[in-house]
């Protein structure tokens, strides 16, 4: 991707106005923190799950979640606005990338887009977090 805007995410971006001045309005929030290193990540988890595609699996909490799912538990909470990662602290980016390090139970996929996605079709404010500072 390279620092491109996907031309679908141009269109979610743009319709952010329709929200208007959300901070100020919407007040039901939820934010979820993404923060669990990855199998590859830390030696600790290394030796308890294990390497490759096996140790990937058993964090099922990765391989199980679906967008479409924690955006539905979202809105039957009844928030207004969603905080969730683009990238944790853990180093982990949740987005197609040639230069950070994509989270191994998400490669392949588009977490936050979709997340993204599914937020606009419930009329959910989305709010992407950017952790500048890795632990790893």
């Amino acid at each position: 991707m390279g620092g491109q805007v996907r031309k679908q995410d141009r269109s979610l971006l743009s319709r952010k106005s329709r929200w208007g001045d959300w901070n100020e309005e919407r007040l039901l929030r939820f934010m979820i923190g993404q923060h669990t290193p990855d199998v590859d990540q830390n030696e600790e988890v290394v030796q308890i799950l294990g390497k490759g595609d096996r140790a990937v699996a058993s964090q099922k909490i990765w391989t199980e979640i679906s967008a479409k799912k924690l955006v539905d538990l979202v809105r039957d909470v009844g928030a207004e606005v969603f905080y969730y990662y683009a990238k944790c602290h853990q180093g982990n980016a949740y987005y197609p990338s040639r230069v950070g390090h994509v989270r191994s139970a998400r490669r392949g996929g588009y977490f936050f887009g979709e997340i993204t996605e599914e937020c606009t079709k419930h009329d959910i404010v989305p709010v992407g977090l950017y952790e500048l500072y890795d632990l790893n």
